[in-house]
């Protein structure tokens, strides 16, 4: 079993198995404390980083990470970040209104399941929430991009002079700029 170790702060040091654990170990005491952290996302989808992995890992879905007690740690989601402590007995505090900590579980906020997607109004007062906000999709809708619509303008205009070759066609556009 390979690990790496790394000095926190002061005396304590961290040992990082290379299973995921983290021990943070203070030669004072010679105890390792760890803490089994639950990370759910509740209906969030999209992917989530965790600071003891750094940016190497994404996770998506719930998941379980053995955690040194009494540090402080972040998770980051594509657009921002947020901290959480595990306190020396394991529990989960959250420092941000984007989760909540309960035991040894930290929920994000998610966005509410009555929320509608396709309510724009509904996104903006979202999107008010104190920073970072909740977690999900606030608006949705599946409307024809830039492209489709220009194509379309080109399939009507051609439609209307189909049995026409191209140069009748300049030729027409010719005469009605007489």
């Amino acid at each position: 079993m390979r690990a790496a170790r790394r000095r926190l702060s002061g005396n304590i040091v961290a040992l990082l198995i290379l299973t995921g654990a983290v021990l943070a170990i203070d030669p004072q005491i010679g105890v390792a404390s760890a803490a089994t952290v639950v990370i759910d996302p509740g209906s969030y989808t999209g992917r989530y980083f965790i600071s003891t992995t750094g940016y190497g890992a994404e996770y998506h879905g719930q998941q379980s990470f053995d955690l040194a007690a009494g540090q402080t740690y972040w998770i980051h989601q594509g657009a921002s970040e947020f901290y959480f402590q595990v306190t020396g007995d394991g529990q989960v505090t959250s420092l941000s209104p984007a989760a909540t900590g309960s035991g040894n579980r930290l929920v994000f906020n998610t966005v509410p399941v009555d929320h509608d997607v396709t309510n724009e109004m509904a996104a903006y007062k979202l999107a008010d929430a104190a920073f970072p906000g909740y977690f999900g999709i606030f608006y949705n809708v599946n409307r024809p991009t830039k492209n489709a619509l220009e194509a379309k303008i080109n399939a009507d205009a051609r439609e209307k002079v189909k049995s026409l070759k191209d140069w009748q066609i300049l030729q027409k556009n010719f005469d009605r700029m007489k």
